[in-house]
């Protein structure tokens, strides 16, 4: 449903989650799990392995974004465009068998994964076969940048690109895709303070 309402209606998050009973940002993050699914089954030799129960990998895929960024999410196609690391992303999830390998779990993409891509000795072991997906989380040392401390710089950086950016250039012709950007931000900022108030108010409750 969310699928049809913004790839094949056109209509934004805020829309598409007024018609279907959902928050945009559930919306969003629905969507990015199912269109990840989506270009899994198109792959020549993964796309046999694509399904339901990988929905769960695609979501933590796209919210760590060191992992959005390693796999390459494009906002203009709505794909990840790094196709090597895409592959290297489908035989983590699907395991192989024959090798002793198994399945990185939804868990791991969350919690182990963006520290091993940011560790270059555990990146690097991970990806030549040498160890496991938790052998090489082991190898990341606690102070790792946490999701947080990630976000926090991240949030600064934009901050500061939206602080460089002239106002009437986004108002322009040529910065209407600078402002579909600000539109899409500021709806998932507002379904984010949303959640946060309901969950304020059912905490007090």
């Amino acid at each position: 449903m969310v699928y049809a309402c913004v790839v094949e209606q056109g209509l934004n998050y805020k829309e598409t989650a007024a018609a279907i009973g959902l928050s945009a940002t559930r919306a969003s993050s629905m969507l990015h799990a199912y269109l990840g699914v989506k270009q899994m089954e198109e792959h020549s030799e993964y796309g046999q392995n694509a399904r339901p129960e990988l929905f769960s990998h695609f979501d933590q895929a796209y919210k760590q974004l060191p992992v959005r960024e390693w796999l390459g999410w494009d906002d203009n196609s709505r794909r990840y465009v790094h196709k090597a690391q895409l592959e290297r992303f489908y035989a983590l999830i699907v395991g192989d068998e024959a090798q002793g390998q198994r399945p990185m779990a939804a868990v791991e993409v969350r919690d182990v994964l963006p520290g091993i891509l940011e560790h270059k000795e555990a990146k690097a072991k991970l990806f030549s076969g040498e160890v496991s997906v938790a052998q090489a989380g082991a190898l990341v040392p606690d102070d790792a940048p946490s999701p947080s401390e990630i976000f926090r710089g991240r949030a600064g950086d934009l901050l500061q690109a939206l602080e460089d950016l002239p106002l009437q250039y986004l108002f322009s012709k040529d910065g209407r895709h600078d402002m579909k950007k600000v539109q899409e931000l500021s709806e998932r900022l507002e379904g984010i303070l949303k959640a946060y108030t309901k969950d304020k108010i059912g905490r007090a409750a």
